[in-house]
């Protein structure tokens, strides 16, 4: 990150507006704690888990769940072991039973050959299901997840309808979204007021809020493959992308 995109973070993080939400959020966890204490932190070691993480260990210490696909961008992993050092948890990890090859030879490559019904299978078999069948056999009885209104439609109107802390009934989990009225400006300007750790693929992107855009998803995603996802991974991951390109040769079509 470029000093005087710091230096503007740092300005924003001043902001009378900006330390009111941080404020709020911690409300609501605060009282998120007072229904009951068996929560975790769902974290990708993304942007916006690593605010969360920081945000629910400065009211109390919290278990960590994490999603690992086995193909993660490798400052994922780096992102994680540095915040177990930093707020002294061991990361409680639920591993994909199906490998990346597997997951993309049943569904199809993201933005590629991947249908919409694939794609909702992929994402309920690969992620939701997945995490949520995890949180409830360690015991847990709520999530704290890092969604923002601000990402997408359908997370605003989840988010609008249920408000930041609900129990679903169908999974029988309460769930605790503190950062729900955060934007993106508000998410970096605690990184770098906070110095926290975070993955530095956020700093390979190009042209205006280029960070905004980047998910933490893995190196065998294709998912935005026609808005250039595998130019920006053959130029900063090549090996990674001899790989996948290697087992799926139609991914060249888009290089």
């Amino acid at each position: 990150m470029k000093d005087w995109e710091r230096e503007r973070y740092l300005t924003y993080s001043r902001l009378n507006s900006f330390q009111k939400k941080v404020r709020s959020a911690q409300k609501i966890i605060e009282s998120a704690f007072a229904k009951f204490s068996s929560w975790a932190v769902s974290c990708s070691f993304g942007k916006d888990s690593l605010v969360l993480l920081d945000l629910v260990f400065s009211v109390r210490p919290c278990a960590v769940i994490f999603k690992d696909s086995g193909y993660c961008l490798p400052e994922t992993y780096e992102a994680m072991r540095e915040c177990e050092k930093r707020y002294g948890f061991e990361t409680q990890v639920k591993q994909t039973d199906m490998s990346w090859e597997e997951i993309l030879d049943r569904f199809g490559l993201p933005g590629i050959n991947r249908t919409d019904a694939q794609q909702k299978k992929a994402v309920q078999a690969i992620k939701k299901d997945v995490l949520t069948e995890f949180a409830k056999e360690l015991g847990f009885m709520g999530i704290f997840w890092g969604l923002r209104s601000q990402e997408a439609k359908g997370r605003e109107m989840l988010l609008r309808c249920k408000g930041h802390t609900f129990l679903n009934e169908t999974t029988g989990l309460w769930y605790c979204a503190p950062l729900h009225n955060w934007t993106a400006d508000d998410v970096w300007a605690y990184i770098i007021s906070r110095d926290l750790p975070y993955p530095k693929f956020y700093d390979y992107q190009q042209g205006d809020k280029a960070r905004d855009w980047i998910r933490n998803t893995g190196w065998a995603s294709t998912d935005g493959a026609n808005r250039g996802r595998l130019v920006w991974l053959k130029r900063y991951y090549p090996d990674l992308y001899k790989k996948l390109s290697a087992k799926f040769p139609e991914v060249r079509n888009y290089v």
